[in-house]
């Protein structure tokens, strides 16, 4: 698929640009969105229907400001907060 525009002299192109761009993404989007449904239907469960059974563990991970949860330093940083 190809798109082009032609904009009047002094037209606002950034703005061009990003609509553009907006246009392209939405497409892809759908786009996207049906490849899958199609290529991936048997893998794919209707909104609403029994969840599939649980075949991975989960654990719990922490959250910031309990123990055993912290964030490791970043060498060489510069900057604003370093």
């Amino acid at each position: 698929m190809t798109r082009q525009a032609t904009l009047p002299r002094g037209a606002d192109l950034p703005g061009a640009l990003y609509g553009m761009t907006r246009a392209m993404l939405d497409d892809m989007n759908v786009e996207l969105e049906f490849q899958a449904r199609r290529a991936l239907r048997g893998w794919l469960q209707e909104a609403g229907a029994a969840p599939a059974p649980a075949a991975v563990e989960r654990e719990d991970l922490g959250a910031p400001g309990r123990a055993g949860w912290a964030v490791p330093p970043v060498q060489g940083r510069t900057g604003p907060g370093s």
